[in-house]
């Protein structure tokens, strides 16, 4: 992923005890420079807490830190916060691979114009048979990210897809809507080694 200047990086941060190993969700922002990234963390993680992100993430699940990396790549300036979100939801965790998809949709087609990422904390009674998740548990997830990407609107740090060096699109392409999947992903990385 590239970062171009204007634009940066989040990383969220997950540890607890069903993440001995951590998990991570990214994503782009568009913003001006202007603001530090310590001060761009601070209202990312002010603007997931607002969304009621606690009792989406089971017992066990915490979001523990936030980096912002500003482009340009190799000089933009960068600042990981500490910030508390432990989760709160009920019912036992699933394994650490498994993980809400979340669909990142923009106004252009094909594979460059898309992205996803997965969210970390699923309990295993929203985890289905057949790899389904919950649909009470899919809308209220859906409700948490629509605030996010509203708030982040707002606030004037919209989010984006961030482009490889390889894309055929060069610029950060505005997201403009974020859909919860009705099934469940899994990511190998995230299992204990």
């Amino acid at each position: 992923m590239t970062i171009p200047v204007g634009y940066s990086q989040v990383n969220l941060k997950f540890t607890g005890t069903l993440y001995p190993t951590g998990a991570e969700v990214t994503y782009g922002i568009e913003d001006n420079g202007s603001v530090s990234p310590e001060n761009t963390a601070e209202a990312i993680g002010d603007i997931w807490a607002a969304a009621n992100l606690a009792p989406r993430m089971t017992d066990g699940c915490d979001l523990v830190a936030i980096l912002v990396k500003q482009g340009p790549d190799a000089t933009g300036a960068s600042a990981e916060i500490g910030y508390s979100i432990a989760g709160t939801g009920s019912g036992d965790g699933s394994p650490p691979n498994t993980a809400i998809l979340v669909r990142k949709v923009t106004e252009l087609g094909g594979r460059a114009g898309r992205g996803r990422m997965f969210m970390p904390g699923v309990s295993e009674t929203d985890a289905q048979g057949g790899g389904n998740l919950d649909s009470e548990e899919r809308s209220n997830w859906q409700t948490v990210l629509d605030e996010v990407l509203a708030e982040h609107a707002t606030a004037e740090i919209p989010w984006v897809v961030l482009h490889g060096a390889g894309s055929p699109l060069s610029t950060p392409t505005p997201i403009v809507a974020l859909t919860v999947d009705s099934r469940l992903a899994t990511q190998r990385r995230r299992l204990r080694r």
